[in-house]
C-alpha cells in the first residue's frame, strides 16, 4: 500500500507538463505564475496595437486637420457661390 503513494514522497522530479503540472495536478503557485506570465504578454501585446492606433490616429488627424484648414483659405479667397464659375476670357 506504501507502494502506491511512494511517488509522492520520492525526491525525483516529476515530469511536467506545459502548464508546470507534476502529475496532472497543479498547485496554486503554479497556476499564479501562469495567470501572471499570460497577464504580461496580454499587456504587451496590447500595449503594442494601442501604440500603432494611436499613431494611425494622429496621423488621420493631421491629414483632416489639413483638410479643413485648405478649405477654409478657399472659403476665405472667394465665397462658394463663386468657385464653381470661371471666367471667360477672350483670346
Amino acid at each position: 500500500m506504501l507502494k502506491a503513494f511512494s511517488s509522492l514522497f520520492s525526491k525525483k522530479e516529476a515530469e511536467k507538463t506545459p502548464c508546470n503540472c507534476m502529475d496532472g495536478f497543479a498547485t496554486v503557485e503554479d497556476v499564479n505564475e501562469a495567470l501572471e506570465e499570460h497577464m504580461k504578454q496580454i499587456t504587451y501585446e496590447w500595449n503594442e496595437w494601442y501604440e500603432k492606433f494611436e499613431k494611425l490616429h494622429l496621423r488621420l488627424a493631421r491629414r483632416d486637420s489639413r483638410k479643413q484648414q485648405v478649405i477654409q483659405e478657399q472659403q476665405v479667397e472667394a465665397p462658394l457661390s463663386v468657385l464653381p464659375y470661371r471666367r471667360i476670357t477672350s483670346v
